[in-house]
């Protein structure tokens, strides 16, 4: 029983614990007010599935399934600590249930503590980095675990009936003496040490990484409640300062992040600049912003952008989402680094002359390439379909088709969409163009971090379809999708927006297009970010391509470990430093398994399609078709 010494241990063991959370929570306030309670009783629920599921971390399979046990057994353990300190009796048949499970998911759980020190001595060119504060953690674990056995142990020795009931506790046993006198002594000293490892550690929680036990589920439950892809919308009219350089720049959330970080490297392992020699490592981003966090206690000033965080490490991101969306704490790497990018572009001034240009481009031109705006509808001046503005009742069309920039300029893709001109005709839908009314649809300006651009181009696309009424739009770009999507209901832009993929995929199910033809060959379909990351679009491009006929294969990096083809944020019109994206990831292909005898790579993305194909360039195998799923369906009906 605890007598009045322990107690006080306990009250100062949660004063430290108290002192250590509030000190962390102060620096979290330097930040800016965000609205993080919207939705908040989803976001709770959500959070609870996402803890108690461990989905995030069981992607890492043996790390996943270590952590589950380390995690349910300290469940268990409350529980029962719980029940035994109410005064009810237990049964014994309970009892021992609650031996048996206790005792083996404490042996899982020591086994994985073994596991994770061993982890981290063995394995090399991981995303996660040794400090010494990460095998104090481990060495404390582990001695808590294992005096909790020796006092089984002891106790075993003396009720040898319930060894049967606590197999782990039977194996420690062996190293307890058989004299008996000693076991009243044994049995203080592992209660003791075993008492002040708990409570010590439970102190030093606020004071190291330990402290993501309470920090992830905060994360979770506060997480941006913008859809994926919508960053923070300023007054541009109104406002003097934009992006953020200073902490107090970031808001509360961002800063809280920092500390949630248990730098295990998921994001650096899964981000395509990292993989590609890029100085950009999403893990390391979040360490050094939280050092200047901690720089912040002296000199509120200290400046975000410095000799760690530099303009070539945040423009050397994608925004391909790879970093948040497999981060297991549920960190929000890309709305930092979007504000930084945008105090850069907006306060600095600070773009390199190939973004000068597609800056220049798209406010003259409304296009990437600059070519004249009168000729965006050229393309389709020959075909079967009609522009809104020759339609007396824009109302009477099914859907607005937007083909975008690309569509209307890139040779090799405007013959995608008029395939798909083609496929909506064989269809007998109803659906028109905006043509020259069409102007970008700001993507490239918004992920460059040029807002004012962005905020331009949006207003002048929404007060066009407004005019007209538009509800429902179908695009066959993923970049098009969740900006009109998801950013420009920020702006009043509220329509129905759908990928190709999902609606060519219903015509096929609804029975309005028919497949006649079953095409030879083994393909495999190249995830598109803004598809798959943003929009959770993983399985409908591939239901498209197994209806054709092709057999379809997979490899390790697809869905949401998809590896950006580098043409997202704004990147596909700069100049990327070799080794590639697209060239590395067309090799991550050729060289698995499932790619020696591979006929073509499919695509779902204008910039995909155009980097598949410059890669295979690359590597002399333009043998591989290189094809966007409506070609696929088209050669199919």
């Amino acid at each position: 029983m605890l007598n009045s010494l322990d107690l006080l241990f306990i009250s100062l063991t949660f004063l430290v614990f108290i002192i250590g959370f509030f000190i962390k929570a102060k620096r979290w306030k330097r930040g800016q007010e965000s609205d993080r309670f919207k939705n908040f009783y989803e976001s709770f629920f959500s959070a609870l599935e996402r803890i108690f599921s461990h989905g995030d971390l069981l992607r890492e399979k043996k790390m996943g399934f270590f952590h589950l046990f380390l995690f349910y057994l300290f469940i268990v353990a409350l529980i029962l600590i719980l029940i035994f300190h109410l005064p009810i009796k237990t049964p014994s048949v309970i009892a021992n249930i609650q031996s048996i499970v206790l005792d083996l998911c404490a042996l899982i759980a020591l086994i994985g503590i073994i596991y994770f020190y061993y982890r981290r001595i063995s394995e090399k060119n991981r995303g996660f980095d040794n400090k010494r504060e990460d095998f104090i953690l481990l060495v404390w674990l582990l001695l808590i675990f294992v005096t909790g056995f020796l006092m089984e142990a002891v106790r075993l020795k003396v009720f040898k009936e319930k060894a049967v009931f606590a197999p782990a506790g039977l194996f420690f046993s062996i190293f307890i003496p058989s004299d008996q006198d000693f076991y009243p002594a044994l049995s203080q000293i592992f209660w003791r040490l075993h008492f002040f490892l708990v409570l010590s550690f439970i102190a030093f929680i606020p004071y190291s990484k330990a402290i993501h036990i309470f920090l992830i589920p905060l994360s979770y439950i506060f997480k941006n409640p913008l859809p994926k892809g919508a960053y923070k919308l300023y007054d541009l009219d109104n406002s003097e300062e934009f992006g953020a350089n200073k902490v107090s720049e970031l808001n509360w959330k961002d800063l809280m992040d920092l500390d949630t970080c248990v730098r295990c490297g998921r994001c650096q392992e899964n981000c395509p600049a990292h993989l590609t020699e890029k100085p950009l490592s999403p893990k390391k981003v979040i360490q050094d912003l939280k050092t200047v966090l901690y720089r912040s206690d002296k000199d509120l000033q200290s400046p975000l952008v410095n000799e760690d965080i530099t303009e070539e490490v945040i423009f050397s991101c994608t925004t391909c989402r790879a970093c948040v969306e497999n981060c297991p704490a549920g960190i929000e790497h890309l709305d930092k680094m979007m504000e930084i990018k945008r105090y850069l572009v907006l306060m600095e001034g600070s773009i390199s002359p190939e973004a000068q240009l597609l800056f220049k481009n798209l406010e003259r031109n409304g296009n990437p390439w600059g070519m004249p705006a009168s000729t965006r509808g050229e393309w389709a001046k020959e075909l079967d379909v009609k522009f809104l503005v020759e339609i007396d009742d824009p109302k009477s069309i099914d859907f607005l088709f937007w083909p975008g920039c690309a569509g209307a300029f890139d040779d090799r893709y405007s013959k995608v969409v008029k395939k798909l001109i083609d496929i909506f005709n064989k269809a007998n839908l109803k659906f028109a163009l905006l043509g020259e009314e069409e102007t970008c649809c700001g993507d490239p300006a918004r992920k460059l971090g040029n807002e004012y651009l962005y905020d331009m181009l949006a207003r002048q696309n929404i007060e066009t379809m407004n005019n007209y009424s538009i509800k429902r739009i179908v695009t066959s770009c993923p970049h098009c999708l969740n900006t009109l999507k998801q950013d420009y209901s920020q702006l009043g832009g509220n329509y129905e927006v759908i990928s190709h993929s999902e609606f060519l995929l219903n015509l096929v199910k609804d029975g309005r297009l028919n497949i006649t033809k079953n095409i030879e060959g083994k393909f495999v379909y190249h995830d598109s970010c803004y598809l798959a990351r943003y929009n959770d679009i993983y399985n409908e491009p591939r239901e498209i391509i197994k209806k054709s006929g092709l057999k379809i294969t997979e490899f390790e990096r697809r869905g949401i470990k998809g590896f950006c083809c580098g043409g997202g944020g704004g990147n596909m019109f700069l100049e990327e430093h070799s080794p590639r994206m697209n060239d590395t990831r067309v090799k991550q292909i050729l060289d698995s398994s499932e790619g020696k005898d591979l006929t073509g790579i499919a695509t779902a993305c204008p910039f995909c399609l155009t980097m598949m194909i410059d890669g295979t360039k690359t590597y002399n195998r333009e043998d591989i078709a290189v094809k966007d799923i409506a070609e696929i369906i088209y050669e199919a009906l």
